[in-house]
């Protein structure tokens, strides 16, 4: 009795060791395949992440259904064929229910839903789309009823998956795994009670195995449609995004920017670049943008293929080129950069008018500052040299020809003392307005 004890306890520990094992086996796989950013809460929340779960879930199965055959083999000591069919059934077990739990536990961290399932800052879901899930609703019980018990003779278990596409493309991951769950669970359902498309195949054995043969296509195929579509709208928002941003940038951006296609269409002008160029309304064309009114610093206006964008075209490059664009009351003073892009031209502006009128005052200022302090360097260095005479002729100068010559001496490098003095207290900057308030109170003060 105690053998006969042991004999049926056995297998029981045997199975539950392999249980254990290949759970084991399935979370190292899935953490080893799985990108390393996934988390556990966002494992299958992408495609390659989905598609490392599955795999992980169909070697898991093989070996768990090897290891049980080897089990029933040294303690029965014979294993029936359908005992290999097992690992399929393991696999639609492990693999649906692992993927639809981390998608619900991707969707509540997402969401901001704690895990006891408390709801926190939900927004209501709008008119229309509460209608679409209705009609999605409709649809997938009418099809089911249709074809699991209205018409089970019809082969009419395509029709399961037009519902599935729509939730597919239309609803997030985990809506759709829960979609598909549903229907391949009722497939099932049925199929156990004997009824439905897949209930009378010849034996009990094969109407399980298709049964759960088509509810792992049915849920693979709408959660990789559903993740397929995810991604498509998460690139296309962050696209936008990227988009107004740029926009943005380039709305605040004080330089011209535009941007030529090889057929001198202008791609891109930003409200700066319009500005600058004066132009009254969008440019479509190069035409538009009036580069031929731009001439050199001596007048002579460009020819149209000196035009920056055109040489641009042509393969040149064109950086920091200041050209002049009158407009009858004043001349504005662009440097222009014109790069090549492929069949695109990027041209850049920016208003140097007041920094070249900032630069020739400031150039003026100087020339003044230093003719002024090299009058007084030009009395010490004289007086010196009369001085250094006078004590080689006589060796030495009497205080009624030495005293002359030291006061003027002292007076230039006063004067030079209180023009540096001058200088400071203008409080110097490099700035147009600094250098002209700098040089007439330089003036004022020589």
């Amino acid at each position: 009795m105690v053998a006969a004890a042991r004999g049926d306890v056995l297998p029981s520990l045997a199975a539950a060791a392999v249980a254990a094992a290949a759970a084991w086996l399935f979370r190292l796989l899935v953490r080893g395949w799985s990108p390393s950013r996934s988390t556990p809460a966002t494992a299958v929340a992408r495609l390659a992440p989905f598609l490392s779960l599955a795999a992980a879930s169909v070697v898991v199965a093989l070996a768990e259904n090897a290891a049980t055959a080897a089990v029933l083999a040294l303690t029965d000591g014979a294993v029936e064929w359908p005992v290999g069919l097992r690992w399929w059934r393991t696999l639609t077990g492990v693999f649906t229910l692992t993927a639809t739990g981390q998608l619900v536990l991707a969707a509540m961290a997402s969401s901001g839903v704690p895990r006891s399932g408390a709801v926190a800052g939900r927004r209501p879901l709008p008119a229309r789309r509460v209608l679409e899930v209705v009609a999605l609703l409709l649809l997938t019980l009418g099809l089911t009823a249709v074809t699991l018990q209205l018409f089970p003779d019809l082969p009419l278990a395509f029709l399961l998956f037009v519902p599935a596409a729509w939730v597919g493309v239309r609803f997030p991951p985990v809506a759709a795994a829960s979609s598909a769950g549903a229907v391949g669970g009722a497939t099932i359902a049925f199929t156990l009670a004997g009824r439905g498309l897949f209930s009378d195949l010849g034996s009990a054995l094969v109407s399980v195995l298709v049964t759960q043969t088509f509810f792992v296509v049915l849920f693979t195929t709408t959660l990789v449609l559903s993740l397929l579509s995810t991604q498509l709208r998460t690139a296309e928002q962050r696209a936008q995004q990227r988009a107004q941003l740029l926009d943005r940038v380039m709305t605040a951006s004080s330089s011209g920017v535009v941007l030529i296609d090889r057929d001198e269409r202008v791609l891109l002008a930003n409200r700066a670049g319009r500005q600058l160029l004066r132009l009254p309304r969008p440019p479509v064309t190069a035409d538009q943008l009036g580069f031929g009114r731009l001439t050199r610093g001596d007048g002579t206006p460009l020819t149209p293929h000196e035009q920056p964008h055109r040489r641009a075209l042509a393969g040149g490059t064109v950086t920091d080129e200041d050209l002049h664009l009158p407009d009858g009351t004043r001349t504005s003073v662009l440097r222009v950069t014109a790069l090549p892009l492929g069949d695109e031209v990027l041209l850049t502006f920016a208003d140097v008018t007041a920094e070249l009128a900032h630069t020739t005052a400031l150039q003026e200022f100087a020339g003044e500052v230093a003719h002024d302090l090299k009058n007084p360097l030009t009395v010490v260095e004289g007086w010196s040299e009369v001085l250094e005479g006078e004590f080689l002729e006589a060796g030495a100068v009497p205080s009624s020809s030495g005293l002359p010559m030291e006061r003027r001496v002292r007076t230039a490098a006063a004067r030079m003392s209180s023009l540096i003095d001058d200088l400071s207290s203008t409080g110097w900057r490099p700035t147009g307005s600094c250098c002209t308030s700098c040089s007439t109170t330089w003036s004022a003060t020589r």
